[in-house]
């Protein structure tokens, strides 16, 4: 199944990455009024996309909405609710991408190389993520590795 993820972050249409992104602001508005402000702001980051219908902004878009959602740390059953609504309407939920991310993750460690940008984003998000977590100091310095061969290079 993260095989078919991969490919779809990389060939979803826009019209299906902006829809993923207005599904989640919508469950963080319903969860949380207070999100109200904040949601509205990345809904006119979006509306802004949509002038330029850039399908690098939104697949961009479509990846922080994941990560940041993931950083929240929202109760289990909220996530289960959020995953849920993904899930029946985009046939795959968060669970899924990150499974996706990890198993790429992997694979440009087996490589031992970043070969595009897109690559390098998927790694420093996820150092950024582990940055603080003693018990991944390895895997942690592995990523960094990767990191600065390929600034190094660019």
């Amino acid at each position: 199944m993260s095989k078919k993820l991969l490919t779809l972050d990389k060939t979803a249409d826009y019209a299906t990455l902006r829809e993923w992104c207005m599904t989640i602001l919508e469950f963080l508005v319903i969860i949380s009024p207070e999100m109200l402000e904040f949601v509205n702001e990345m809904k006119v980051a979006i509306e802004k996309i949509d002038k330029k219908q850039s399908m690098r902004y939104m697949r961009s878009m479509y990846r922080e909405m994941n990560l940041m959602v993931r950083e929240m740390y929202l109760p289990d059953p909220l996530m289960d609710k959020l995953n849920q609504i993904l899930t029946e309407k985009f046939k795959y939920s968060l669970v899924d991408v990150a499974a996706a991310e990890k198993d790429e993750i992997q694979k440009i460690l087996k490589r031992g190389r970043i070969r595009n940008d897109r690559e390098y984003e998927l790694i420093k998000n996820k150092e950024e993520e582990i940055y603080d977590d003693d018990s991944q100091f390895d895997y942690a310095e592995s990523l960094r590795s990767l990191l600065g061969d390929y600034e190094m290079n660019r």
